[in-house]
């Protein structure tokens, strides 16, 4: 009976532990990634900003422009193979936003090429990620939620050994 029950404790406890490992698990991964950078784009020249895209990924954030009379810049957004997504013509305070179609190299474009003036670019956005048509700290709950489910129910199974 003594050795059933320091089993039955093993058990118990090697469960504990992989539940609180899947908890933190869960709670360590990033769901949301966001950038905030400030740069100069020259007069008569243009700048790219990479961001690599998973399907499904919604992206939103505001530009802010100062320098030169009208303090705005192009600013456009290309997929992958090079459609335009997202076009301002003249973006100073502009907020933008998409959901990439596809997975890939994203490019966000401020063109300066027709000003001759300098300009600062002040560029914040975040990338919010999905899985099966779900934001992943939805989806991180729900299995955070499944395995303390199953951890009850092994528990209780246990306890009534």
């Amino acid at each position: 009976m003594l050795i059933e029950s320091t089993v039955a404790a093993m058990r118990i406890g090697w469960l504990a532990v992989l539940c609180l490992f899947s908890v933190l698990c869960a709670l360590t991964m990033g769901t949301v990634d966001a950038v905030a950078q400030t740069f100069k784009v020259s007069a008569g020249k243009e700048i790219i900003k990479p961001v690599g895209l998973n399907e499904g990924d919604v992206v939103s954030g505001r530009i802010y422009v100062i320098g030169g009379s009208t303090n705005d810049i192009k600013f456009y957004v290309t997929e992958p193979n090079g459609n335009v997504v997202v076009q301002f013509d003249k973006a100073g305070a502009t907020d933008f936003g998409f959901t990439a179609s596809k997975t890939g190299t994203y490019t966000l474009h401020f063109d300066n090429t027709l000003s001759d003036s300098e300009k600062t670019v002040t560029l914040n956005y975040e990338v919010r990620h999905y899985l099966f048509g779900m934001p992943l700290e939805y989806f991180y709950a729900l299995v955070v939620l499944f395995v303390g489910l199953v951890g009850v129910m092994v528990y209780v199974a246990l306890a009534r050994t």
